[in-house]
């Protein structure tokens, strides 16, 4: 909905989101202004900014706000609990340990947007790219290496933060998806196998159930116990400030309980799988002084990390085949010709594992 037309949309329900805003706010006369449907920000949602404005004791008061809705169809995953996203920031906010943006307020209905919304304070900061990549260009390419060094290093601190909180005294347990199976790796299995079913309805997709078989295959047999993981943890979902330190980490949609292990894999994967074609930052640790330096910051040693980078880059796999698919069905992608399963995440699966060749698709 970045186009005209959604802009148009959003400024026909302007109204209604304003008298929802005043009446959880208890603010007459509540108005919004700067509506702006962004043309990017995460894939698996759609997103819209706004300023709200009213008087309170006197004084005009001013909250700049990101509205996040549940996706439309076709989607990027086949469930989508907006409210545990919702939960997981307020917990984080409270606690204070993790920078997170402050959630003001959560809609369960669709009536009024036509989908569930929550909505949230907008933090000043900076993203570092992913078109173009930020290895490539961009604030973050253009700082000084002892720059790019703090930004690295302050993601690695807030990681393990989050790794070492106490998910059930923070009161997180329902993120504990029982119908996939036991809480941990069994359930992490059972969640990806309902993933790929879903993600080959319309037809096979043999190199995802080829990883998805050697991962079952070379499990680990003891794995650490379950922290909360962010899911989604990656450069292009942290907000940092002028300092090169977080001020928000975004995108809570894919936060689970399971091994530390499964978001350190996945930074390191998807970082990993950009360095194939682009030079690392000067400023940035190499794998294995990353590795190094979280273990020390975690309290522990890692375990079988090799195993959870191989399969954080089937989790990618599998999400980049269905954005594949969801953009064919959208009309953005007329011929798939395989595409689902020959694309970079793949070519760097590959590196690892042996993989059969993409099926072309109809």
């Amino acid at each position: 909905m970045g186009d005209e037309r959604g802009q148009a949309a959003w400024e026909a329900r302007r109204e209604d989101l304003q008298r929802w805003l005043a009446h959880q706010w208890r603010a007459p006369g509540l108005a919004l202004s700067g509506l702006e449907v962004p043309g990017h920000g995460g894939l698996s949602h759609e997103t819209l900014l706004c300023e709200a404005s009213w008087r309170a004791r006197g004084r005009t008061r001013r909250q700049r706000l990101v509205v996040r809705l549940e996706p439309g169809e076709p989607r990027i995953f086949p469930h989508y609990d907006l409210r545990a996203q919702f939960r997981v920031m307020q917990i984080l906010r409270e606690h204070g340990e993790i920078p997170v943006p402050r959630v003001l307020g959560f809609e369960p209905s669709p009536r009024l947007l036509g989908r569930r919304f929550y909505v949230m304070e907008r933090v000043e900061g900076r993203v570092p790219g992913d078109s173009p990549p930020f290895q490539l260009s961009g604030w973050l390419h253009d700082a000084e290496a002892e720059e790019q060094a703090v930004a690295q290093e302050s993601l690695i601190e807030v990681l393990a933060r989050l790794h070492r909180l106490d998910w059930r005294k923070l009161g997180l347990s329902f993120l504990d998806r029982r119908e996939h199976g036991a809480l941990g790796l069994d359930q992490e299995f059972g969640y990806w196998r309902h993933y790929l079913d879903w993600a080959s309805r319309a037809h096979p997709l043999p190199v995802l159930e080829a990883a998805y078989q050697w991962c079952l295959e070379h499990r680990p047999r003891r794995p650490p116990p379950p922290v909360l993981n962010w899911g989604d943890a990656r450069f292009g979902n942290v907000l940092y400030g002028d300092d090169f330190r977080p001020v928000a980490i975004l995108d809570w949609e894919m936060a689970l309980l399971g091994p530390a292990e499964l978001d350190l894999g996945w930074l390191l994967f998807l970082h990993e799988t950009a360095l194939l074609w682009l030079p690392d930052l000067p400023g940035f640790r190499p794998h294995g002084e990353v590795v190094e330096r979280y273990q020390q910051l975690l309290g522990r040693e890692l375990q079988d990390l090799s195993f959870y980078e191989v399969w954080a880059g089937f989790r990618a796999a599998a999400i980049r085949a269905q954005i594949v698919s969801r953009d064919h069905a959208l009309g953005r992608c007329p011929d798939l010709r395989g595409r689902e399963e020959d694309n970079p995440v793949v070519a760097s699966l590959r590196r690892r594992l042996e993989l059969p060749e993409p099926s072309a698709s109809p």
